[in-house]
């Protein structure tokens, strides 16, 4: 607001300096040319106040506004709606970072940690870690409440023994028979659920599966017995099961020629490649105490590529196993995001 009113009143003065000089340097002339430059004179003047008008209708529409954010979060204010107050105060003082704005932006924000950190003690002490982890994570970084940090641990860590699920991934099945597609897409899976890092989901590796389990209880064809389910999940010590198939996964391919002539007159073949992947892949979790099935969802995926080149031109081809391995990668992907996003995280 400040450097706006500078730089307007700035231009207002060049104006009128240069009217005013335009004036003065202006010697004895005929009386037709008077009159132009008296008519020069007024027209300049009037640009003046034009310009003049326009700055002070624009200052008053933000004086308005500057007001106006003040009193909604005054309102805010008085009813203890501290995260509305704080965001409408912010909003006046972007328009005009006076004293009466901070004062009233630190009040807001003062009584938004009081309050919180108030709320998120008395859910301590009720046992509702949840919310109360959710109160103390508004107020962790602030230097009032240095105990914030510590009280917002302990609520995460006893939310956490109450609700962590640990998941065994079982490899997943390959239909396509090509590729090794069901152990990439393990793979894959696997290192999206770690890179996620979910509050309450725990992934069991492979290799720490009870190896009396046959192969064949293990594939993740989605037909495991209640029996096998509480056998794994007893032996690895988890809460569900993580299993699989890929159902398809094809590349389709087309290579097309064609003569092109130079402006030499020389031949040269122009090669253009397209390729297709498609995979399918069915995701199934399975509760390991009874063998249901509580979530069951296939993803699609299509990953294209093409290529034009010259015949004598070096040229790297993308590689059929790379273009499955993207499409793969973005179905894992796909149904991480979902486990995470249901089970997983603190809202």
């Amino acid at each position: 607001m400040k450097s706006v009113s500078l730089k307007l009143t700035t231009v207002l003065l060049v104006m009128i300096v240069a009217i005013t000089l335009t004036a003065n340097n202006v010697g004895p002339l005929p009386s037709q040319v008077c009159a132009s430059s008296g008519e020069s004179i007024g027209v300049g003047a009037l640009v003046v106040l034009g310009a003049w008008g326009g700055y002070k209708l624009f200052t008053g529409h933000q004086q308005q506004k500057y007001d106006d954010y003040l009193a909604q979060g005054k309102e805010y204010l008085e009813n203890e709606n501290y995260a509305l107050a704080i965001k409408s105060f912010k909003s006046a003082r972007k328009i005009k970072d006076s004293v009466k704005a901070n004062q009233l932006l630190t009040t807001a924000q003062t009584k938004y940690q009081q309050y919180h950190y108030q709320q998120g003690k008395e859910y301590l002490e009720e046992e509702n870690w949840e919310l109360a982890y959710q109160e103390f994570k508004k107020v962790e970084q602030s230097a009032s409440y240095l105990d914030s940090n510590l009280k917002k641990e302990e609520a995460y860590n006893k939310l956490r023994q109450q609700k962590l699920k640990r998941v065994a991934v079982i490899e997943f099945e390959d239909n396509s028979y090509r590729y090794d597609l069901g152990t990439r897409t393990t793979g894959f899976l696997v290192s999206d659920l770690l890179e996620l890092e979910p509050d309450f989901l725990e992934i069991v590796e492979r290799d720490k599966l009870s190896t009396t389990l046959t192969a064949q209880e293990l594939a993740a064809s989605g037909l495991i017995t209640s029996t096998a389910a509480q056998e794994i999940g007893t032996a690895a010590q988890t809460d569900y099961l993580l299993v699989g198939k890929v159902i398809s996964g094809e590349i389709d391919r087309d290579e097309s020629r064609e003569l092109l002539t130079k402006e030499d007159d020389e031949e040269v073949e122009k090669i253009r490649i397209e390729k297709a992947a498609y995979v399918e892949v069915l995701f199934k979790l399975i509760d390991a105490t009874d063998g249901a099935v509580v979530v069951s969802k296939s993803f699609e995926e299509t990953e294209l590529y093409q290529q034009s080149y010259f015949e004598d031109e070096a040229q790297i081809i993308v590689s059929d196993e790379k273009l499955l391995n993207t499409a793969l990668k973005k179905v894992a992907g796909r149904f991480a995001n979902l486990l995470v996003k249901q089970y997983g995280l603190i809202e």
